[in-house]
């Protein structure tokens, strides 16, 4: 048997020499290894007999075909393939095809890691795994190689099972944010904040070791930074979110989304000292229009009208081509204007916003407010109809 032993195409080299005299398995690839190392130097390359010149005796004397598997052993290795799926589907942003990939290169060692258990002899390419019933060296290796990356899979899919778990408790707090960063806010119902605080627990399971969870890989500590932070405030535990929102600007560093989460949160924490950090952020980057806007709602929900209306001012000057700042200063104005010239300038301002978005049944309604406001009747009318 080195003949078949050695043989990388799968093909039971000396079941077919005694059976046909020759090799007649198309899975041939005519490399040449089982002559090579044949003791008795008893294969060779030649021209053998066609198929067609056999009798129907010597067709009929094959062996039977031989699977590498069984049938409960295919079911085993189908299934171990759909847990390794399963398991590493969008783990660490593994796409399905890479994923797919991977499965099938883990269950392939398993499988050959199976025959090293089970069968007398085996290779890898030219490499005996096992020889005479005895493991060698490479052998031992592949096999802890395999079971290596199975329990690490395994593992994997624990922690995708943890993450899960606190995202379907996530999606179950259904909370507005304008109801949860406000000075009058309230506590939520009851089944909201045990989702809340259940939905944390798993989250900080599926978390760094690091940051006590059970994951040695970093790649979700953002993302389970993001949701523990947003879990917490809805809790009104403020100072716990913004620990969790210190751990997402030192991993992620601080950009327009980030400083938004931050201004939230620094208005519930200091509702005094939130201005000099909106200040200080925004003399930096002026251009966060975003940032500014909901420091512009801020300024509404305390009543501070007329500092709303002056911030509104300074972000339209600092983009004149913003929809959203034209929107907010033309909404501010005729909303909580004060004079006529308030209620104009309400009117031009959506009237240059329709010049660009000339669809929006908002605007149309905004800008007929206006106009009734500045005592255009006529032209209300008109915007309306």
């Amino acid at each position: 048997g080195h003949c078949t032993a050695v043989c990388t195409s799968n093909v039971s080299v000396h079941t077919e020499v005694e059976a046909y005299g020759m090799i007649v398995d198309q899975g041939c690839m005519k490399c040449m290894d089982c002559v090579s190392v044949c003791p008795n130097d008893a294969l060779y390359l030649g021209i053998g007999k066609p198929p067609i010149g056999l009798s129907a005796e010597e067709r009929n004397a094959g062996p039977k075909t031989k699977f590498d598997l069984s049938w409960p052993e295919e079911i085993v290795f189908a299934l171990l393939a759909i847990v390794i799926l399963i398991s590493i589907r969008g783990a660490y942003s593994l796409p399905l095809l890479f994923a797919s990939g991977v499965t099938a290169v883990v269950v392939w060692g398993l499988w050959k890691s199976w025959k090293i258990i089970r069968k007398r002899s085996v290779t890898f390419q030219k490499t005996y795994l096992k020889r005479e019933g005895l493991i060698r060296l490479p052998g031992y290796a592949f096999l802890s190689a395999s079971v290596f990356f199975f329990v690490l899979i395994l593992y994997t899919g624990v922690l995708n099972f943890m993450a899960l778990k606190a995202q379907q408790l996530d999606d179950k707090v259904l909370v507005p944010t304008y109801a949860v960063f406000t000075v009058n806010g309230v506590m939520p119902p009851e089944d909201v904040v045990a989702d809340a605080r259940e939905s944390i627990a798993w989250y900080q399971r599926a978390d760094h070791i690091s940051r006590g969870g059970w994951s040695i890989f970093p790649s979700k500590t953002i993302d389970f930074a993001w949701r523990k932070s947003w879990l917490l405030s809805v809790q009104r535990r403020f100072e716990d979110a913004e620990q969790e929102y210190q751990v997402v600007v030192d991993e992620k560093g601080f950009d327009e989304e980030v400083a938004i989460a931050g201004g939230r949160l620094r208005l519930m924490i200091d509702p005094e000292g939130v201005e000099d950090w909106y200040d200080t952020v925004l003399t930096e980057f002026p251009d966060w229009s975003r940032l500014r806007d909901d420091r512009i709602m801020n300024r509404v929900d305390r009543r501070q009208y007329g500092a709303a209306i002056q911030e509104a001012r300074i972000g339209l000057a600092n983009t004149p081509q913003d929809l959203l700042a034209m929107r907010r200063l033309a909404t501010l104005l005729v909303e909580h204007g004060s004079s006529v010239a308030e209620w104009e300038e309400s009117v031009r301002i959506t009237l240059e916003t329709l010049e660009i978005e000339p669809n929006n049944p908002n605007a149309w309604r905004a800008l007929a407010l206006a106009q009734v406001k500045s005592g255009d009747v006529g032209g209300a009318e008109e915007s309306l109809r």
